[in-house]
C-alpha cells in the first residue's frame, strides 16, 4: 500500500512522462525528450509495482508520442542525411 505522499509522486511523474513525450514530437531536438519520456515511464512502472495509477493513460499515451516522436526525429535525420548524399554526388 503506497502512501499518499507517494501517490501523488507517482502522479506527478506519469503526467511528467506526458509532458516530455510531447516535446519529443519536435522533429531532431525533441529525440533527448522522447528518450527521458520512455525512461520516466520505466521508472513509475517500477515504482508503483502494480499499484492502481489514476495517470495511467498519460503514461500510456506518454509512450506512445515517445515512440512517434522518436521515428519522426530518425525519419527526419533519414532524410537530411539523405539529402546530403546527394548534394555532395552532384
Amino acid at each position: 500500500m503506497q502512501t499518499p505522499a507517494e501517490k501523488i509522486r507517482m502522479l506527478k511523474q506519469s503526467l511528467g512522462c506526458f509532458y516530455l513525450a510531447l516535446a519529443g514530437l519536435v522533429p531532431v531536438l525533441g529525440l533527448p525528450f522522447a528518450v527521458a519520456a520512455v525512461r520516466a515511464r520505466s521508472r513509475v512502472q517500477l515504482e508503483s509495482q502494480g499499484e492502481w495509477n489514476a495517470a495511467q493513460p498519460y503514461l500510456r499515451r506518454g509512450l506512445i508520442l515517445a515512440v512517434v516522436g522518436t521515428l519522426v526525429s530518425l525519419m527526419t535525420l533519414l532524410l537530411i542525411g539523405l539529402a546530403l548524399i546527394n548534394r555532395a554526388m552532384n
